[in-house]
């Protein structure tokens, strides 16, 4: 079974004493469900700075050029 398919069961996470084992695999799959998540805005966050970078240095160079003209 996959992480999203325990998810998708929409399985009860109940206290931990109960010793369910429904209950520790979803809590544990929506866990990593969650690093997931992280772990991909992470890396939009990385592309987002590079891109900003490279608009920045386009502005400037627009802005000389301009200034040139």
């Amino acid at each position: 079974m996959t992480v999203d398919r325990i998810v998708a069961s929409n399985w009860a996470i109940l206290d931990e004493s109960e010793s369910d084992w429904k209950s520790h695999a979803a809590a544990i799959a929506q866990s990593i469900q969650v690093i997931k998540k992280r772990l991909q805005w992470k890396k939009l966050m990385v592309r987002l700075d590079l891109l900003s970078a490279q608009l920045n240095n386009q502005t400037y160079g627009m802005i000389l050029f301009l200034r040139e003209v």
